[in-house]
């Protein structure tokens, strides 16, 4: 880690070679930042009159690139993104007033076992509710974007984490998605090749299902899904009175199916097995497993 960062210190100094000369005077900076269950080194990109930078992580950059050529490539994202930093300008306006956003609220879950900086909630042992703005429908924004709530945006608001939570809650309430996965596959499939062209035995497969117990629960556009299992409303709709083994396949998406269906120890390895070779570390939530039983979630 500290080779990254002398690597991210050393691409921050050099990037102002590569940038326009409207860039004279910004602020470059390195931040290490959270992603996931990662720490990245992120190098900022400020100007002066702007309440809003770029940010590029580099990690990815070592150590397969050169400084000077890192430096290159930061400089290249920074001017392909410089038109949406205008339109973060009015933003702050944007996220002043907790009446205007309120319905825009939902929840993100995070591995405890590195700090939280955001106001969190635990929910088991080892998971905590982090709430978010969805910006996905403020023009301010630009495109689709989110924002953790940060403490000083609650003592801004004038409101308590828990009222905000509760608020989150309630939202989540109408975009929860719990589907069999027989059915998310067929979504998947009907939306990657049109219908005339999947082979009739897979259509076969498709159309009668091969009675898998396992389902996913998620929200409706996929992203954070997993902060699901912090709306006991939603846990006891979806599961009702059969106890669920949870396995969290991403922080968009947890898989359930009965409890007793496949051995605790089995399920860790294969929660542990896709989590190294499949999900991006940004993405990863856990390499434990769960239980919902009698209305309660438990890390095991």
């Amino acid at each position: 880690m500290k080779e990254i960062k002398k690597y991210a210190e050393e691409v921050a100094a050099k990037v102002k070679d590569y940038l326009p000369e409207e860039y004279k005077d910004a602020l470059v900076n390195v931040m290490e930042v959270r992603k996931g269950r990662t720490i990245c080194n992120q190098v900022s990109v400020i100007r002066p009159e702007e309440i809003a930078g770029i940010n590029v992580t580099v990690n990815d950059f070592f150590p397969y690139f050169s400084v000077e050529k890192a430096a290159e490539k930061v400089a290249e994202i920074i001017c392909e993104h410089k038109e949406q930093v205008s339109g973060f300008q009015s933003l702050k306006d944007s996220l002043s007033s907790y009446s205007s956003l309120s319905s825009k609220i939902f929840i993100r879950l995070y591995s405890s076992e590195m700090s939280i900086e955001y106001p969190y909630k635990m929910i088991t042992d080892d998971l905590a509710a982090v709430c978010y703005v969805d910006l996905d429908s403020c023009p301010e924004a630009g495109e689709s974007m989110t924002v953790n709530v940060t403490h000083t945006m609650l003592n801004a608001w004038g409101v308590s984490f828990e009222t905000v939570l509760e608020d989150a809650r309630e939202n989540m309430k109408s975009v929860y998605d719990y589907r069999s996965m027989d059915d998310m596959m067929k979504e998947i499939m009907n939306n990657m090749i049109a219908a005339e062209m999947i082979p009739k035995e897979a259509e076969l497969t498709l159309e009668h299902g091969m009675g898998s117990p396992l389902s996913v629960l998620t929200n409706k556009g996929k992203l954070f899904g997993a902060g699901m299992l912090a709306v006991p409303e939603v846990l006891k709709v979806a599961f009702g009175t059969t106890a669920q083994l949870i396995l969290p396949s991403s922080v968009h998406e947890v898989i359930t199916m009965p409890y007793g269906i496949l051995p605790v120890e089995e399920a860790k390895e294969m929660v542990q097995a896709v989590n190294v070779e499949q999900v991006a570390p940004e993405d990863q939530l856990s390499d434990f497993v769960y239980i919902y039983m009698n209305g309660e979630l438990k890390k095991i």
